[in-house]
């Protein structure tokens, strides 16, 4: 045992105790970076794997993406959620009918003219097919 700590001392030119401190905390700075780096290729590699899912088969991999959804840890009792529910579809609410926005929404619509509209024309951009449907329309909505 000695002698592996004597080569660990000659190794890092450990001398005093505070040589010793010196290199613990450098050799945890190095651990910590690395691991850092790490996580960061790991999530460079998930983002890919993705990715390739993605342009694969969208279906599947948002299929598998809600499947990670994390459960319920205390989920309300059956009691309670009818409860919930009874009181928003049951109890009558009675709403403020005669409210000034609703008259002037009214009053607006009154006003329009079929000439004041303005129509507009929606056409499919031109452009190179990817392959897959879904991201011709993702394409066509997004840009």
């Amino acid at each position: 045992m000695l002698r592996k700590v004597d080569v660990i001392e000659a190794v890092h030119g450990i001398r005093t105790d505070r040589d010793l401190s010196c290199t613990i905390m450098n050799n945890k700075l190095k651990i910590s970076a690395q691991a850092e780096k790490l996580r960061r290729y790991t999530d460079k590699y998930k983002r890919k794997v993705q990715n390739k899912q993605f342009s694969d088969d969208s279906k599947k991999f948002y299929r598998e993406l809600g499947n990670k959804v994390k459960g319920i840890e205390r989920p309300p009792k059956k009691e309670e959620v009818d409860t919930f529910w009874r009181s928003i579809y049951e109890d009558p609410v009675e709403h403020n009918k005669d409210a000034k926005w609703i008259e002037e929404v009214k009053e607006r619509i009154r006003s329009l003219k079929v000439q004041d509209m303005k129509w507009y024309e929606i056409t499919a951009r031109e452009k190179p097919t990817i392959g897959k449907p879904q991201a011709q329309i993702q394409y066509l909505i997004f840009g």
